[in-house]
């Protein structure tokens, strides 16, 4: 019954009109840069940034990522993973979900929809042998979506992901990198020292946290 109805929710997500989808999410009580507390708002920051970021490079409003994000077993890793597939396989997002709803893994899934990986990268195809789990492939796709887009070198990624940067932060941090010309690892060290926030970094480096959207837009647009 629980397969059923999230097979419901899905397809209601994919198929109901960009005016039914401007649910707002109200996870967040700070969601503006507070010098006497600069670190309260990173949460916002951090998750409307990737929010943004995955808008912008599938084509999408920001609003309908906070929605899909919102429906029943569905991860923002699982998202990363399966717009990324569609593109590269043809197959379309919702049979993606739908199977990896049915099975334990991407790998899984895509034995399961008889899907041809020879257009896949060849360190995705290698990946996916050793059967990983979501987060690990979602990181991956993320990674290779940053430097195909010319966000991020593949050695300074290598940094970040060393250094213990998760998929939020590496998508702040190239993205504050690319804007300003400096290093992106400098920018984590920074915050995990405590030495600023990440809504410090966004106000210094003129980036409006408010409306990364538009900002990741002009930003990508320069590449």
């Amino acid at each position: 019954m629980s397969k059923f109805i999230y097979g419901i929710a899905l397809t209601v997500v994919f198929f109901l009109p960009v005016s039914s989808l401007a649910m707002p999410c109200h996870c967040f009580t700070d969601r503006d840069y507070d010098p006497g507390q600069p670190a309260a708002a990173d949460p916002y920051f951090l998750a409307t940034t990737e929010n943004s970021f995955f808008a912008v490079v599938n084509g999408m409003q920001k609003k309908d990522v906070v929605f899909a994000k919102q429906t029943p077993s569905t991860t923002a890793e699982n998202l990363w993973v399966a717009y990324w597939l569609a593109e590269k396989t043809g197959e379309p997002t919702k049979t993606l979900m739908k199977s990896r709803f049915r099975n334990r893994s991407w790998a899984t899934t895509l034995s399961a929809l008889e899907i041809n990986r020879d257009g896949l990268p060849v360190a995705t195809r290698i990946q996916l042998e050793a059967d990983p789990d979501d987060l690990t492939l979602a990181s991956s796709v993320i990674d290779t979506i940053l430097e195909e887009r010319m966000v991020i070198s593949g050695r300074e990624l290598q940094q970040l992901r060393t250094a213990g940067a998760d998929n939020k932060q590496t998508i702040i941090a190239s993205l504050l990198a690319l804007k300003t010309e400096r290093v992106a690892i400098e920018y984590l060290n920074e915050v995990l020292a405590g030495q600023r926030s990440w809504g410090t970094h966004l106000l210094k480096s003129g980036l409006n946290g408010n409306d990364m959207e538009a900002e990741i837009k002009r930003l990508l647009q320069g590449q």
